[in-house]
């Protein structure tokens, strides 16, 4: 605000110094400046706003996602947590820039667990549901392999284990998309708390199905 002030006290001095002719022509010139900035806001707004609907969508698909499988094992849903979210968006971007999956250290996720999710593609037709429920039913997908008669940790599983892990009652997650290695990259993260996969308490927390 103080620097179209600024431009248009300028223009009024001139104006007023050089005459009619000259007058018009910074009038024509300060009309420009206020329209490209009317306009810069618009483009702004519209981004955020899309920006916005994008992250609603996928936030709302991705929690629905975990409940509806973690009600297929009979525990609690998860609760969403906006901090929590902010973080493995972080964590999203760092895996995006590397154009690989990276677990980053407990601190950095505050001691909640992680589940990491990548995915390419030739469309770049970016779809937030469908990058929340591709990210969840692959790590729901890992459930083939767990061996309920010997609960406890088996590699392979441990995503699964996470998402359906009883104790678990918060969830925030992120994403990032980006074009690497010449395809259309999807990358996931979520966060959870209480973190899961804990040695010695698989049995109570990784139930069995009760539907399917």
């Amino acid at each position: 605000m103080y620097k179209c002030f600024c431009f248009a006290l300028l223009c009024f001095i001139m104006i007023g110094a050089q005459g009619k002719n000259s007058g018009l022509e910074l009038e024509k010139l300060l009309l420009r400046y206020f329209l490209e900035k009317s306009a810069d806001k618009v483009e702004t707004r519209v981004d955020k706003s899309e920006a916005y609907v994008l992250d609603k969508a996928f936030k709302e698909a991705v929690l629905n996602e975990h409940n509806k499988y973690r009600s297929r094992h009979g525990v609690g849903p998860l609760k969403y947590s906006e901090t929590m979210a902010e973080n493995a968006k972080k964590v999203a971007e760092h895996n995006a820039e590397l154009g690989s999956l990276q677990h980053s250290d407990r601190k950095t996720r505050m001691d909640n667990g992680e589940n990491l999710f990548m995915w390419f593609t030739g469309d770049k037709a970016f779809n937030p549901e469908t990058a929340a429920s591709d990210a969840v039913n692959a790590w729901y997908g890992e459930s083939k392999k767990y061996d309920f008669n010997h609960s406890g940790f088996q590699s392979g599983t441990g995503h699964f284990t996470q998402l359906v892990w009883k104790a678990t009652t918060e969830l925030g997650c992120g994403y990032m998309e980006k074009e690497t290695y010449g395809m259309y990259g999807i990358f996931v993260v979520c966060h959870y708390s209480p973190a899961g996969n804990m040695m010695g308490e698989y049995p109570e927390n990784v139930l069995r199905p009760q539907q399917i």
